[in-house]
């Protein structure tokens, strides 16, 4: 019996040293900032540029911004560039005749599958200008 005893003392303290084996669920990473520079292009199209910053408890996995406007969806990966996640997105020029406005969707997937609350900024492409009339000889 007292050894019963024993085994169940050795086997509470074996427990309550690991923590009673569950541990706190897994949390999603934070996109803490998102940026698209410039907010604006011209009628011609162009680069801009995806930033953000994005927290985790664990290992950040993947950064991915997701781009609708013109009729079109893209995504674009973000790399680590120093202590912020970087990505380009080259928009199409615009025929016309109204700007032409895109939403972009910042989300981060940790090592775990975890994916955080999503984060959206949004640019134009602007409309195209009206030509001067030609000129009178």
């Amino acid at each position: 019996m007292l050894r019963r005893i024993l085994l169940l003392l050795a086997l509470t303290v074996f427990m309550a040293g690991c923590g009673g084996g569950g541990g706190a669920p897994n949390q999603p990473p934070t996109v803490t900032t998102a940026t698209v520079a410039p907010a604006e292009l011209s009628f011609i199209g162009g680069t801009v540029t995806i930033t953000a910053e994005v927290t985790d408890d664990d290992t950040v996995a993947t950064v991915s911004a997701k781009v609708v406007g013109s009729g079109d969806t893209d995504t674009v990966t973000l790399a680590l560039n120093g202590e912020q996640y970087t990505g380009d997105y080259v928009a199409d020029g615009n025929p016309g005749p109204d700007e032409e406005a895109y939403t972009v969707t910042v989300t981060a997937t940790d090592n775990d599958g975890a994916t955080s609350d999503p984060v959206s900024r949004d640019f134009t492409v602007a409309e195209p200008s009206t030509p001067p009339p030609p000129p009178e000889f």
